[in-house]
């Protein structure tokens, strides 16, 4: 069963934003505008996760997740000592595009900053949700890992946004390029660790 998670109220992370923007946790200016643009945002930190935990068998490169199956040697090797898998699809919604598409033209920094604000909210969303399902359900997570990361192809996307049926359960949508929308999403698996 497909499952969803809503989080709210995040704390981002100053220098994180400012790292994703390319430039130095001690620039003033840069703060300045970051938390200007947090304002404008009026502090609407949301990320919805939709979710489902999905048995996993490694055989070589082979991860067969029993309704789908991914040829990578990298993921087969993160997943090796895993019996099932928390596959997921977590979006920071289209709050974020208006305003990067608003001030794209007119103010690339502030473009730029939003670009930047809305990559640290969908990792604390990600982070707050894996730490959720954690205590939850008492898991241990292997490192998350997405589709275009080492030799896993980026086409898997489509196998995750099917199985998870994403544009129902969280409004992402995946285009024929495989770019996602909205932009601030991610798609990611992580493996359950087996108990001792």
């Amino acid at each position: 069963m497909i499952e969803k998670k809503v989080y709210s109220g995040l704390d981002l992370r100053d220098s994180e934003i400012l790292r994703y923007a390319g430039t130095d946790k001690s620039d003033r200016e840069a703060l300045d505008l970051a938390n200007k643009c947090k304002e404008e945002l009026l502090f609407d930190y949301t990320v919805t996760v939709a979710y489902k935990i999905f048995p996993i068998n490694v055989v070589g490169s082979v991860c067969d997740f029993h309704d789908f199956s991914f040829e990578s040697y990298d993921l087969a090797r993160l997943l090796e000592k895993s019996s099932r898998a928390l596959v997921f699809g977590a979006t920071a919604g289209h709050t974020l595009d208006r305003f990067i598409t608003k001030y794209s033209r007119v103010s690339p920094a502030r473009a730029l900053m939003f670009q930047a604000i809305g990559t640290e909210l969908v990792e604390r969303g990600t982070d707050a949700f894996l730490s959720d399902i954690s205590l939850e359900k008492g898991f241990d997570f292997t490192p998350r890992f997405s589709a275009g990361y080492g030799d896993l192809p980026l086409a898997c996307q489509k196998e995750i946004f099917t199985h998870l049926d994403l544009t129902k359960h969280n409004g992402m949508y995946l285009n024929e390029s495989l770019i996602m929308s909205p932009s601030k999403s991610v798609t990611a698996i992580a493996g359950i660790k087996n108990k001792v």
